[in-house]
């Protein structure tokens, strides 16, 4: 298994906070085993999907879904065992044109709308 280093970029994310609504991005950085680059990308974003608790506080409507664009891949020698498989969440406040022209940089394929 080959290892690498997938930085996630969540754009638009609308959630429901104790304060009330507010529009973030984020970074995540998840460190996945797989075969091949894509098969750790697809990990990282199921990973994201699956542990993040994002999907009870998103509000978004069904016309301004938010995004999530993957921003790096690093294939690594190891991955040292003492290291967290999925490093924190840096939160951003959103900056409209930001998440767009990433989202215009990147090749489709290579970012999903949440849902």
């Amino acid at each position: 298994m080959n290892k690498y280093k997938i930085v996630l970029y969540g754009v638009n994310f609308l959630l429901n906070l104790k304060g009330g609504e507010q529009r973030i991005d984020f970074f995540a950085t998840y460190l996945i085993e797989a075969e091949h680059p894509l098969d750790a990308e697809e990990s990282a974003l199921i990973k994201l999907k699956r542990d993040s608790g994002l999907d009870a506080i998103i509000i978004n409507e069904p016309e301004d879904p938010p995004s999530v664009l993957i921003e790096e891949i690093e294939e690594l020698d190891e991955i040292d065992d003492h290291v967290h498989p999925s490093i924190p969440f840096v939160f951003l406040a959103h900056e409209h044109n930001r998440g767009d022209q990433r989202r215009s940089q990147m090749d489709r394929n290579r970012y999903i709308e949440w849902w």
